[in-house]
């Protein structure tokens, strides 16, 4: 199915090749059917024809860090923020700060994600991770009860517990 589709917007690329849209909608067709380079390359295409498209900087962003271009991949994020400051890019932000081990920075763009969308719970589980991982077990789980309250799903739950019992076990530890 996407394959047919893709071979349909390839021809009609390459017959408008100034056209940024038709590539941006090429390269998600081609992610779809799991076309991992060929995705990359029309989205290049995409930002290349259209760097304003803030949707082709952040797809481009999804797919250099699914190849592992963490580094290119933040800075493909930064420029979907610049052209358009939305939650949306900056709980993608927040991810990919987190796979490259900058948890206070994650922190940040997290909490900017919840107050532009405060009733994301995907947001506030991904802002729940970043705390934990910047050691800050409390204001996770308070960041985790919002997302069970938002979404009662089993799956945060069991992360709120974790995280609970992560900080009942530092608020009794002894001091040094």
């Amino acid at each position: 199915m996407f394959e047919g589709a893709a071979a349909v917007l390839n021809k009609l690329a390459k017959r408008n090749p100034s056209d940024g849209e038709l590539y941006f909608r090429l390269a998600a067709g081609l992610d779809a059917a799991g076309e991992l380079a060929a995705a990359k390359s029309a989205c290049e295409t995409a930002v290349l024809t259209a760097p304003k498209s803030r949707w082709a900087w952040n797809l481009l962003a999804k797919l250099r860090l699914r190849d592992g271009d963490i580094a290119r991949a933040l800075a493909c994020q930064d420029l979907a923020i610049l052209i358009h400051p939305d939650r949306l890019y900056y709980g993608h932000k927040a991810r990919i700060l987190e796979r490259f081990g900058r948890f206070e920075e994650a922190c940040e763009c997290g909490s900017r994600a919840v107050e532009m969308a405060p009733h994301n719970a995907a947001d506030w589980h991904s802002y729940a991770k970043a705390l934990r991982s910047r050691g800050r077990p409390q204001e996770a789980a308070t960041a985790a009860r919002e997302t069970l309250r938002l979404a009662p799903l089993p799956f945060y739950a069991s992360f709120l517990d974790e995280i609970e019992k992560e900080a009942a076990t530092i608020a009794v530890a002894p001091a040094p």
